[in-house]
């Protein structure tokens, strides 16, 4: 007996096979426009403009590091009760920071629209202080202290680190 073929399938639009075989390319297109419209529009503040001298500079920065340890300075940060961050910096020369015009750098770890730049404010000696309002964003900053010819760096955890130490290791 021949068997007829049944003209009464569905058309291939009402079958869920083919829609989800249409939907799998079809959800990956709709997302690489949506990735597309957010890389345009949004602004990542990771890419430096200026990379090439942001190299160059490591090097004198590296220097500026052994300095420090040449003269065993080592700074002690702690914020009081008015917003004030004071800053104690000892070293086997007092030379080296006496008189000198010394920087708090605050580098936030991915946007840099939050880095502060602030300069030190001689109270007597060894002691400075740095103005700082305590709105800084919760998370982990860089701390930089420095001068033309040396420099001290660390890390603050904000806000429940309030006391940081700032040593000048010899990293060779």
């Amino acid at each position: 007996m021949i068997k007829m073929k049944n003209l009464n399938q569905a058309p291939w639009y009402k079958n869920s096979i083919v829609w989800l075989l249409i939907a799998v390319p079809g959800s990956a297109v709709m997302m690489g426009i949506v990735m597309g419209v957010l890389a345009v529009s949004s602004d990542d503040g990771l890419v430096a403009d200026d990379y090439y001298k942001q190299g160059k500079e490591i090097n004198r920065s590296l220097i500026r590091d052994k300095r420090a340890s040449e003269y065993a300075l080592h700074a002690q940060l702690y914020w009081t009760d008015n917003q004030t961050l004071n800053i104690k910096l000892q070293a086997n020369d007092v030379s080296v920071y006496r008189g000198k015009k010394i920087e708090l750098h605050l580098r936030h770890p991915t946007r840099e629209g939050f880095d502060r730049r602030i300069k030190l404010k001689a109270i007597s000696h060894g002691l400075y202080e740095a103005k700082v309002a305590k709105n800084l964003k919760q998370g982990r900053w860089k701390v930089e202290i420095s001068t033309n010819i040396w420099r001290l760096t660390g890390r603050l955890q904000w806000p429940t680190q309030q006391r940081l130490l700032l040593n000048s290791i010899d990293k060779d």
